[in-house]
């Protein structure tokens, strides 16, 4: 079935605006992992579907890839005007918190929304979706998000399709890999320096990587202007003050001097590819708290570096499972990333060729427009969303028992409303962590515990 329909998507890029994203096609230039894979499916679609007319809406006009069409919009009722005015039949927004406004009630009946879920839903969230007839599909960024989900009503028009990766690009650049035996003892951090990307976990193994490789170096690339760039940072002009206070201590010298062996490189967009390039050890989001999927992780895998980091939904996805490790979340896991790093710093050989059929294999953007294509096309043609089976780890994050809730709920009337999900204890949980690391006195305990504890490393 051919399309012949406008679909669009809305880019919030008022942050980004001035970074240029007309090359998307060779690599992120350093913008947010959602934003940039919002441009490369926009480019994929245009230039691979003759019977599709794609708009990009942004807050403000920007360096885009030359052959897309970008409008400017005011505001969500400026959106709702121009999406209207050029006969958008599929409207594609990232998602945020719409249930406290009610923005998406502003748009027309005959508009298609879909929510491209680049961050874990509450359950606010999910049954704001599931009442809202107007959100035809959620789209999840990866299958292991999506059965978080699993025993929800909005299960029932929700599927997964991963982030793309220019393929051409990344196989261009395969050609210039430096083999892992002739790389030098460099491990690479790229994020944002937030306390939910879990930085601080990095900085307090690394006096432990010291001990074992003293000539090992640490880079980090990122800053806590990533998402925002008119945030105010500490001392160091890495992260917010308070932040810096509870990392910083474990990469100075007794006179406040950062460590030779670190290096902070700040935002970078292509050039960073020198760095991976002669990196051994990558290190995404050690906390893996916030992650759904983790460009960064596939980033560093690219360009030859083996990874390191967390066992959570994004990085069971994205990471070759044969060639790098992932750790179990557990007490003092500051000293599980050293060791993981450590091991993985004493490897001769990193896999490439395996890793790069992983790689091409899930993550192509031809592959990923084709999946995006079929959804509209469903879309269109008001077919219901089939129902995604578990694919791997069943007895993660409770998949069985949600599955078995789910199935239950089929077949009990009013099995929805009557029964709840466990998704939404999960997030009951969450949230409540969350207050309790955002009280004054927890954040002093905090701080007095990671001290402490960098006594007993600085002794080792």
């Amino acid at each position: 079935m051919r399309l012949y329909q406008n679909i669009a998507f809305y880019c919030t890029n008022k942050n980004t605006k001035n970074i240029d994203c007309s090359n998307i096609l060779n690599g992120n230039p350093g913008i947010g992992g959602s934003e940039y894979a919002l441009w490369l499916l926009a480019c994929s679609l245009e230039t691979n579907y003759e019977d599709l007319n794609v708009i990009v809406y942004v807050d403000e006009l920007c360096l885009a890839p030359p052959f897309l069409k970008i409008k400017q919009v005011k505001d969500f009722q400026d959106l709702a005007k121009k999406t209207t005015d050029d006969n958008i039949q599929i409207l594609v927004l990232i998602l945020a918190d719409f249930s406290e406004n009610d923005k998406l009630s502003i748009f027309p009946d005959k508009l298609k929304l879909v929510i491209w879920a680049s961050n874990f839903m509450s359950s606010k969230d999910l049954a704001y979706y599931t009442g809202k007839k107007s959100v035809s599909r959620v789209v999840c960024v990866g299958y292991e998000q999506l059965d978080l989900y699993r025993d929800h009503a909005i299960f029932k028009k929700s599927t997964a399709i991963y982030y793309g990766l220019s393929m051409n690009s990344v196989k261009k650049q395969s050609a210039s890999i430096i083999p892992y035996s002739q790389r030098p003892l460099h491990v690479t951090y790229i994020g944002n320096i937030v306390p939910q990307k879990g930085f601080h976990m990095l900085a307090m193994a690394w006096p432990i990587i010291l001990k074992a490789y003293p000539d090992a170096v640490l880079n980090v690339i990122g800053s806590g202007k990533l998402y925002n760039r008119d945030a105010q940072l500490g001392e160091y002009g890495i992260a917010d003050s308070e932040y810096e206070k509870l990392f910083m201590p474990y990469l100075v010298d007794s006179k406040g001097e950062i460590l030779s062996s670190v290096k902070f490189w700040g935002i970078l967009g292509e050039e960073k590819r020198d760095i991976l390039l002669k990196t051994r050890v990558g290190v995404p989001n050690p906390w893996g708290k916030t992650e759904t999927f983790g460009y960064t992780s596939i980033e560093m895998q690219v360009d030859g570096a083996l990874v390191t980091t967390i066992k959570c939904p994004a990085y069971l996805e994205t990471i070759c499972p044969t060639t790098s490790i992932l750790y179990k979340n557990q007490k003092r896991l500051h000293k599980v990333l050293a060791e993981s790093v450590v091991t993985l710093l004493g490897r001769n050989d990193n896999h490439y060729e395996e890793v790069m059929n992983f790689i091409d294999s899930n993550f192509s953007i031809d592959l990923k427009a084709q999946e995006w294509y079929q959804l509209f096309t469903d879309i269109i043609s008001n077919k219901e969303q089939p129902v995604t089976p578990i694919r791997a780890n069943k007895k993660y994050r409770l998949k069985n028992w949600k599955e078995a809730n789910r199935k239950i709920k089929n077949i009990i009337p009013f099995g929805y409303k009557l029964i709840p999900s466990l998704w939404h204890f999960e997030d009951k949980l969450w949230k409540f962590n969350t207050l309790l690391k955002r009280d004054h006195i927890m954040k002093h305990l905090l701080h007095k515990y990671i001290l402490r504890d960098r006594k007993n490393i600085m002794s080792l």
